[in-house]
């Protein structure tokens, strides 16, 4: 996943001067990246202050970051808390990640031969939702439907069918 010094905007084409890699709109907040978060589109005008970046990591870079934290083998999705509150995931053969105390800092590498598709799925689902909790926001589960010009929210966990519904 490289990322051009400018990256381009999906609609017009033009080259887009940004701070710092790519900006980005997902579940309401600006992401700042340095690769194209393919999912979602380019915060294209936006001057909103980042409230998460991300910067990529060579795999094995983070594993020098911290000391073995005790995750359980037999979790899908390994986590710890570290010294001084960042917190580290852990997601086989997809990605792994430290996420700064405070939110706003995330750190990942991509794992094995996982495609681009998969890895961003996985980094948005799992490491903005832990981003967010850290920043004292409650992420949901929600698909909200419009009835006769009122909102009506479908809560549920991840998988539970409110899309499809």
């Amino acid at each position: 996943m490289d990322a051009p010094a400018k990256p381009v905007e999906k609609a017009t084409g033009r080259n887009v001067p940004l701070s710092r890699g790519f900006r980005h709109i997902v579940y309401g907040i600006v992401v700042e990246s340095e690769f194209q978060l393919k999912s979602v589109d380019l915060a294209v005008g936006c001057d909103a202050a980042a409230s998460v970046t991300i910067a990529l990591a060579a795999p094995g870079d983070i594993q020098s970051r911290i000391r073995a934290p005790t995750i359980d083998p037999g979790d899908w999705l390994g986590h710890a808390v570290l010294p001084g509150g960042d917190v580290y995931m852990k997601l086989d053969d997809v990605f792994e990640t430290i996420v700064s105390s405070d939110g706003h800092h995330v750190v990942c590498a991509k794992l094995a031969d996982v495609d681009d598709s998969s890895f961003e799925a996985n980094l948005l689902n799992f490491v903005l939702s832990t981003s967010l909790l850290l920043q004292g926001e409650e992420p949901l589960h929600a698909t909200v439907v419009e009835l006769g010009g009122r909102a009506v929210g479908l809560l549920g966990p991840s998988g539970a069918g409110k899309s499809t519904l």
